[in-house]
């Protein structure tokens, strides 16, 4: 939905953005209530929200002081034991904490994967737009959301999308997979542990990764309620692809689809990442339409929604839902590049407002992943954070760094900052700029070829 009513012309900043002014005139002066203060890097979220005259009412575990200046007030609850376990009790506790103050809300909603079900207990105890507590449960298992795309349904066909699977609690079920071949993917039920995504090439071997797995990785599975329960899924070649989606009363308002490049060669953390997508313009719609779909088949009728879906040779297939925008660092290129926040939307949507948007802007992004074991040497270079610095000042890149860049890699890489570099003229450009840049600044190796890795793109 497109719509004329805007304040200002689009800018590569990271903290300027063309707003409808019916919809800030509908969200002002608004009081929220918000679960999960999901970290550190979301600083400009609420810094956003404060901007835009939204009163913000953050429940979190932790004291968070960075954000007392930015939010109207900061709830000390300890809501992760047993969360899902105790989400009941810790909905009636978080209510009763907000006093009067219940009667001043008009949303609740939440950006973090850990808290989504406490939120729907939340929202179903005061009456708001949300999602159930039941597809909560499935949307963050991957095994149930695999199984209710197989359900049949009148209105929506998803069972070509869903992956043979298997839900793997110990060892004795990794030999009743019936019809699955190696190699085969096993990797955690429940969470974005990206980086626990293990290729397994047999039983014996998907015996002995399920336990060093395990070992390595159940206190943080365990750490909210969730269990610590593996998936034993078809291996799926193909291009990734990253669709965040907004549905407003069970329609499809925006899809927002997003490139990704190849894997790490030994892992499957991401490496490069291209916005627009470089699809046809009839698989785009196929991929909209899967994910739409996907989405509604499984309950989730109004929200922001990340959906990842894989093109293979056999067609469209779902890796996983997520009931939140998606990652923070796509949230940003969105602002760059379409004046379109996840986060105000999902306000928005949440405060049952219809959000408009602006028209499709042609502005190309295309970004890498840092990691230490190829990066940390340039990234501690002063000569490098200075033209770092420059050619964010020129908005030229975006660069964001969600970590320590001495941060030794354990087990499996994480990434530790994500660069991006943009075009207004087409694609090719993007990526080409993005190519050089890190070559002037030794983030393109050997070892993490920039032009291998975006091969895809253009």
């Amino acid at each position: 939905m497109c719509s004329m009513a805007y304040t200002q012309p689009l800018t590569f900043d990271n903290d300027s953005i063309t707003w409808n002014r019916e919809n800030i005139k509908q969200i002002s002066g608004k009081t929220v209530l918000v679960i999960g203060a999901s970290g550190k890097d979301r600083r400009f979220v609420w810094k956003t929200f404060q901007e835009l005259n939204i009163e913000v009412i953050l429940v979190d575990p932790k004291e968070n002081k960075h954000l007392r200046d930015v939010v109207t007030v900061l709830i000390k609850y300890n809501y992760s034991e047993n969360s899902i376990i105790a989400d009941e009790s810790h909905g009636d506790a978080i209510i009763k904490l907000l006093g009067p103050k219940v009667n001043q809300l008009s949303a609740c909603f939440t950006f973090d994967e850990y808290c989504i079900h406490l939120t729907s207990v939340i929202c179903q105890k005061l009456g708001f737009v949300g999602i159930s507590p039941g597809v909560a449960r499935t949307v963050q298992s991957k095994q149930l959301t695999y199984d209710a795309l197989k359900k049949e349904s009148r209105d929506f066909d998803t069972n070509q999308y869903s992956p043979l699977s298997f839900r793997i609690k110990n060892v004795s079920d990794i030999t009743n997979t019936k019809g699955l071949t190696f190699p085969a993917i096993l990797k955690p039920e429940y969470g974005h542990f990206s980086e626990a995504v293990s290729k397994v090439f047999s039983i014996e071997d998907c015996v002995s990764k399920f336990n060093m797995l395990q070992g390595a990785y159940k206190k943080d599975w365990d750490g909210c309620g969730f269990g610590s329960s593996m998936v034993l899924m078809e291996f799926l070649p193909g291009i990734v692809h990253q669709i965040d989606v907004i549905i407003f009363r069970g329609a499809l308002l925006k899809a927002l689809v997003t490139d990704m490049g190849p894997k790490l060669p030994y892992g499957f953390s991401d490496t490069t990442t291209c916005f627009p997508t470089c699809l046809p313009n009839k698989l785009v719609a196929e991929i909209i339409k899967a994910s739409f779909d996907c989405c509604r088949k499984i309950g989730l009728d109004n929200g922001v929604f990340n959906v990842e879906m894989i093109v293979t040779s056999n067609g469209l297939k779902l890796i996983e839902i997520n009931c939140r925008p998606g990652s923070y660092r796509r949230c940003v290129v969105f602002r760059t590049t379409n004046s379109i926040d996840l986060f105000v939307t999902l306000a928005l949507v949440a405060a049952e407002i219809k959000p408009e948007f602006p028209k499709t802007s042609n502005v190309y992004a295309v970004g890498c992943y840092l990691y230490s074991f190829a990066h940390s040497r340039p990234l501690q270079d002063e000569t490098v954070q200075q033209r770092i610095k420059e050619l964010k000042n020129r908005k030229e890149i975006l660069y964001f760094e969600r970590s320590d860049i001495s941060k030794v890699d354990e087990m499996f890489p994480k990434c530790f900052a994500h660069l991006v570099a943009f075009d207004k003229t087409n694609g090719n450009l993007a990526k080409q700029k993005l190519i050089n840049f890190c070559k002037e600044l030794a983030l393109s190796t050997k070892d993490y070829d920039l032009e291998q890795l975006t091969r895809y793109f253009y």
